[in-house]
C-alpha cells in the first residue's frame, strides 16, 4: 500500500514538472515572437518612412529643377546637376520619367514603362501637372508677367533675341522658340501612330482626338490651346462624322466649339456644311457664328452658297462682321456662281453703301477674279507722288520726298492705320496733308477684311496671315527701296487701327518715337488674358511679348472722342500709372479728348509733330 502511494506521488511530481516546463516554454516562445514581431514592425515603419522621405526629396528636387527650367535665366542655374554630358533638359526629362516609374511601382531602368499607362496618358498627366502648378502660382501671387508656365519655351532665347539691336532696313522676325518648343508636345505619340498600319492608326488616332478634345476644355488656357492646335493638326476626313456629331450635341465650352468648327473646315468635306448650318441657326455667340462662316469658305464647295445667301437675305442672324466674312467665303469657294454673285454685289454698291462692306466686296471680287497676286512685290517706288502699291497681296498707300539734301538725314516715316470703316486712302491723304514740309514719308497699309479680319488683335483667331508680321515686312521693304528712316517711327491709328497701334508699340516700343491711338480697345494689364488681348505669354504667339515698362517710357497719346470713348481706356491708363509708380519710372503716357467725330488725325498729328520744325526747303509736295 505504501509502495503504491509512493509510485503515485512520484508520477504526480513528474506530471507537475512537465506541466511547468510546458508553461515556461509557451511563455518563452510567446515573448520571443512578440519581440521579433515588434522588431519587424519597427523595421517596416522605418523603411516606409525612409522611402517616403526619399520620395519627398525627389519630388522637391524635381520641383526645383522645373522652377530652374521655367524661371531661370542665369547660366549657373541651368548647370547640369550631375555633371553628365547630357543637356539639362534631357536630365530633367529622365528624372521625371524615373519618378513616374517609381510611383507606379515599375522596377528597372528608365527605358521600362508601366504597361497600364499609355504614352498619351503620360503626356496628359504632364499637362495636368503644368496646369496645377500654374494655378498654384496664381493662387500664391507668384505668376509674373515674365514667367512662362510651359517647360518647352526657352526663356534665355527670348531674352537674347529681345536684346538685339535692329538697324534700319534690317527688321527681321525673330523666332524666339527653341527646337523643343517648335515640337508638338504629342509628336512622339503621333509619330508612333503614323508608323502603324492604316487600319490600326485609325483607331489610335480616334482615341487621341477624343482625349485631345477633352483637354481643350482645361481650365488653364495655355494647356487648352496647345491641345486644340494638336487636335486640329490630327483631324482627318475619317473623323468628319465624329466632329459633326460632337458639335451637334452641343458639348464643351466656346473654345472647344471653335476648335470643332475649325477642324470641320480643315477636313473640307461638303457633307459638313449641313452640320455647320445647323449650329449657326442655334448659335448665340458672335465669334462662333463668324468661325462657322469661315469654315464654310474653307471647305470651298458650291453647296455652301445656299447657306451664305440665306445669311445675306436676312433669313439667318447676321452682323456687319459676319456679312463681310460671307463675301470672303464666296471668294474662297471660287465657283462660277460665287464669282457671279460677287460681281452683282460689287456692281450694286453705291455712295450710300457701308464703306467697310464696299471694301470687303471689292476685295473678295478681285480675289475670285484672279486680280490678286500673293507673290508680287512692287519695287518701283518713285518719290514725290502718292502711290498705291502691293506687297504679296497686301495693298498700301505710300509717299516719300523726291528731293533731299545730301547733308541731312533720311526722311522719317509716319504710319497711319485705318479703322473698321476701311478708309485707308482717306486717312493717308489727311496724314500726308498734315505732315507737309516736315521731311516725312507717309505709309498707310490696307488691312482688308479678306486676309486680316481681326487685324487690331493681330488676327488672333487666324491660322494664315498675321497683320503685325506683314506690317514689319512692308516697313522693311520701304526702308530698303525708298531709303527712309525707320529706326524710330511716328504712328497713328484709329478705332481698330488704334487697337493695332497700341499692341504693335507695346510689342516693340523702342521702334517708335511717338504714337497715338484714337478711340481704341487697349490690352488688359491685369487678369489671365493671353497676348495679344492681355500680357500673359501665349503658345500660339511664341514670338510675341508685350514690354509694359518700355511702353511706359514711350511718348504715347490715348486720344478719345469727347462724346464717348473706349471702354478699356480708363483701366489701361490707371494700371500703367500704378506700374510706373511701382517701378519708379517717369510716365510718358498721356490722355486727351477731342471733339472730332470722324477722324482724330489733326489732334493726333499735332501731338506727333509737337516741337518739330517746319519749312524744309528741299522738300516738294
Amino acid at each position: 500500500m505504501a509502495l503504491d502511494n509512493f509510485g503515485k506521488e512520484k508520477i504526480g511530481k513528474l506530471a507537475l514538472g512537465l506541466l511547468c516546463l510546458a508553461v515556461f516554454g509557451f511563455f518563452f516562445v510567446s515573448t520571443f515572437n512578440k519581440t521579433d514581431k515588434k522588431e519587424s514592425v519597427d523595421r517596416l515603419a522605418l523603411e516606409k518612412k525612409k522611402k517616403q522621405q526619399e520620395s519627398e526629396n525627389q519630388i522637391k528636387d524635381l520641383r526645383e529643377l522645373r522652377e530652374k527650367l521655367v524661371k531661370g535665366s542665369d547660366s549657373d542655374q541651368l548647370k547640369n546637376p550631375e555633371d553628365s554630358s547630357k543637356s539639362f533638359r534631357e536630365m530633367y526629362a529622365e528624372r521625371l520619367k524615373r519618378k513616374e516609374a517609381e510611383v507606379k511601382g515599375v522596377e528597372g531602368s528608365i527605358g521600362k514603362s508601366d504597361p497600364s499607362l499609355s504614352p498619351f496618358q503620360r503626356e496628359v498627366d504632364a499637362m495636368d501637372q503644368m496646369s496645377k502648378e500654374a494655378t498654384e502660382r496664381r493662387r500664391q501671387g507668384k505668376d509674373n508677367v515674365k514667367e512662362i508656365s510651359l517647360p518647352f519655351l526657352d526663356r534665355d532665347s527670348k531674352e537674347s533675341a529681345k536684346g538685339k539691336d535692329v538697324a534700319d532696313g534690317d527688321i527681321k522676325r525673330v523666332d524666339r522658340r527653341t527646337e523643343q518648343s517648335k515640337k508638338s508636345p504629342f509628336s512622339d505619340l503621333i509619330a508612333q501612330i503614323n508608323s502603324k498600319k492604316p487600319s490600326e492608326a485609325v483607331v489610335e488616332r480616334r482615341k487621341l482626338l477624343e482625349a485631345l478634345f477633352r483637354k481643350t476644355g482645361d481650365a488653364d488656357l495655355s494647356t487648352a490651346l496647345i491641345a486644340g492646335e494638336t487636335f486640329l493638326s490630327e483631324s482627318r476626313n475619317e473623323h468628319r462624322e465624329y466632329l459633326a456629331t460632337t458639335l451637334k450635341d452641343g458639348g464643351g465650352n466656346t473654345l472647344q466649339k471653335l476648335f470643332l468648327i475649325k477642324a470641320l473646315g480643315k477636313v473640307g468635306d461638303e457633307s459638313s456644311i449641313k452640320a455647320l448650318r445647323f449650329e449657326y441657326s442655334h448659335a448665340s455667340d458672335e465669334i462662333v457664328r463668324q468661325e462657322l462662316v469661315k469654315a464654310v469658305g474653307q471647305i470651298g464647295h458650291s453647296s455652301g452658297e445656299t447657306f451664305l445667301n440665306q445669311i445675306l437675305a436676312g433669313n439667318l442672324a447676321q452682323s456687319s462682321e459676319v456679312v463681310k466674312l460671307v463675301y470672303a467665303a464666296f471668294a474662297r469657294i471660287g465657283s462660277p456662281s460665287a464669282k457671279n454673285r460677287l460681281f452683282n454685289l460689287n456692281s450694286a454698291t453705291n455712295k450710300r453703301s457701308d464703306p467697310a462692306e464696299k471694301a470687303a466686296i471689292a476685295k473678295a471680287y478681285s480675289v475670285v477674279a484672279g486680280q490678286v497676286d500673293n507673290d508680287a512685290i512692287d519695287k518701283g517706288i518713285p518719290g514725290g507722288s502718292k502711290l498705291n502699291l502691293r506687297y504679296r497681296g497686301t495693298e498700301y498707300f505710300f509717299y516719300h520726298p523726291a528731293f533731299r539734301d545730301a547733308g541731312l538725314a533720311k526722311p522719317w516715316l509716319l504710319v497711319c492705320v485705318h479703322g473698321s470703316l476701311m478708309r485707308a486712302e482717306e486717312i493717308f491723304d489727311l496724314c500726308r496733308k498734315g505732315s507737309k514740309n516736315r521731311n516725312v514719308a507717309v505709309l498707310a497699309p490696307v488691312f482688308d477684311h479678306f486676309s486680316y479680319p481681326d487685324f487690331g488683335f493681330f488676327d488672333r483667331h487666324s491660322s494664315d496671315l498675321r497683320a503685325d508680321l506683314r506690317f514689319w515686312e512692308i516697313i522693311e521693304h520701304v526702308a530698303e527701296i525708298a531709303g527712309v528712316q525707320t529706326r524710330e517711327m511716328f504712328i497713328y491709328g484709329e478705332e481698330r487701327g488704334g487697337d493695332f497701334v497700341s499692341r504693335i508699340v507695346m510689342n516693340q516700343p523702342g521702334r517708335f518715337s511717338r504714337a497715338v491711338a484714337f478711340n481704341a480697345d487697349y490690352p488688359r494689364l491685369t487678369g489671365d488674358k493671353l497676348v495679344p488681348e492681355g500680357l500673359k505669354p501665349s503658345p500660339l504667339f511664341p514670338d510675341l511679348e508685350f514690354d509694359t515698362y518700355g511702353f511706359i517710357r514711350t511718348d504715347f497719346l490715348i486720344l478719345t472722342p469727347s462724346s464717348g470713348g473706349s471702354r478699356t481706356r480708363g483701366s489701361f491708363f490707371k494700371n500703367l500709372t500704378k506700374e510706373s509708380i511701382r517701378k519708379g519710372y517717369t510716365m510718358r503716357i498721356s490722355t486727351k479728348e477731342t471733339g472730332a467725330k470722324k477722324f482724330g488725325v489733326k489732334p493726333g498729328l499735332d501731338y506727333l509733330f509737337k516741337n518739330r520744325p517746319k519749312g524744309m526747303k528741299y522738300q516738294r509736295n
